[in-house]
């Protein structure tokens, strides 16, 4: 399913100007993230073995009832970030800011405005999964009220994987 730019998309987005650098936070539309997800999945590969990674493919993050957004500076999609919707809880999947664009707290723009659309659908609890070596990731999420539970959903116990999760 490709998402299509509405009226309503339109008027969700969100404009950030951070030292002379305007952020804008809205829909992502059919491959403006590719890049992204390919950059994380590389990443997580070279971080931890296969069983580990748990990434989202694309035609997940564009599910229905699912929220898939991006960062752009400049027409270019710099970050990303999706909610996928489990009816009981939302997890949030595909964080990642590409690394010429961290350190301008992009991750964290994202983070609000996936929890900011979570409320708008009537999400109370916001759940992920992360790596024990993604140690700014697992700071990040601490930072804005996320605490460490057990797995959940379909995942198993993993040494390598933090599950957290926050009521909002």
């Amino acid at each position: 399913m490709v998402h299509v730019a509405t009226t309503a998309m339109i008027a969700t987005m969100k404009s950030i100007k951070r030292s002379n650098v305007i952020i804008e936070i809205k829909d992502i539309i059919q491959n403006e993230a590719d890049h992204l997800l390919e950059k994380s999945a590389a990443l997580m590969a070279a971080l931890y073995p296969a069983h580990s990674n748990h990434l989202a493919d694309k035609e997940q993050l564009f599910a229905d009832n699912n929220i898939f957004i991006g960062a752009y500076i400049e027409k270019n999609t710099v970050g990303c970030i999706a909610l996928v919707n489990k009816k009981t809880y939302a997890e949030i999947k595909s964080l990642f800011v590409d690394k010429e664009y961290r350190g301008q707290k992009i991750a964290e723009q994202l983070m609000a405005e996936i929890e900011n659309r979570a409320q708008n659908t009537n999400i109370k609890t916001l759940r992920l999964e992360t790596g024990i070596d993604q140690p700014v990731a697992i700071k990040l999420y601490e930072k804005i009220g996320y605490q460490k539970i057990s797995p959940f959903g379909e995942y198993a116990e993993d040494p390598l994987s933090v599950f957290m999760e926050k009521t909002i």
